[in-house]
């Protein structure tokens, strides 16, 4: 990805969303969201920066959280078994 943005091929975010739409997974442009402080508080600091994620939204027992590899099932799962909740991935440069 790195090399085809840094050649000018096209930019970060159409890499990403393509890469999103590729593995099945939703594609979010933090640009114009706002993630209330309520969410982000959902994941101890440590945790979150540990694996590289952010929490974007929950609903109930439910939580998206932003992966930089949306497909690494093993630190999905842990991160489901931590917070004992069940994790939708998105993707987001």
């Amino acid at each position: 990805i790195g090399m085809i943005v840094a050649a000018e091929a096209a930019k970060a975010e159409e890499v990403m969303a393509a890469v999103a739409e590729h593995s099945g997974v939703q594609f979010v442009d933090l640009t114009e969201m706002t993630i209330p402080p309520a969410v982000i508080e959902m994941v101890p600091e440590s945790v979150a920066r540990e694996n590289v994620v952010l929490p974007l939204s929950s609903d109930g027992m439910a939580l998206k959280i932003i992966m930089s590899d949306a497909g690494d099932l093993t630190t999905l799962q842990k991160l489901e078994f931590i917070l004992n909740r069940q994790l939708s991935p998105v993707i987001a440069p």
